[in-house]
């Protein structure tokens, strides 16, 4: 017999060390608390710093880079920024986590700069923002503003 284990999350400021000292129990089945959670496809932290979810993506985006990497001369960049499998990331609940920090963003925008290269084939010395203008394809914070 397969039990599922039901659990529960408290929001609460990072800086807040406060212990709750209760339970808490549904249907006569005690809930567990848990500092994070992933609920449809998010991952949420107790704090809502966005890191988890943030972190989460960029290991998502570095195997999509790494197989744009192995087909960079077999196709098209055209056809690679088609099929790119980094837009969905990007733009899956986007008006929700990507409003943390910057500074949270910062390696997000990072990998993004790293896929744009390797559509193009470029190399590091090129400036990003004109491999973006050339793509069509917008940046995080570009996104955000959108």
């Amino acid at each position: 017999m397969n039990v599922k284990k039901t659990t529960y999350l408290i929001f609460k400021p990072w800086h807040n060390k406060c212990n709750h000292n209760f339970s808490i129990s549904l249907g006569g089945q005690l809930l567990i608390q848990t500092n994070a959670t992933r609920f449809l496809g998010v991952h949420i932290n107790e704090h809502l710093t966005w890191k988890d979810h943030i972190s989460y993506l960029c290991k998502q985006i570095s195997k999509s880079i790494g197989m744009l990497f192995r087909s960079r001369f077999c196709q098209s960049s055209k056809t690679k920024v088609t099929c790119s499998l980094i837009y969905p990331h990007v733009t899956y609940c986007n008006s929700t986590w990507s409003s943390t920090y910057i500074t949270n963003l910062y390696s997000f925008y990072c990998l993004q700069k790293r896929a744009v290269r390797t559509i193009t084939n470029s190399d590091l010395i090129v400036h990003s923002a004109t491999l973006f203008s050339k793509l069509g394809v917008l940046d995080i914070y570009q996104i955000n503003t959108f």
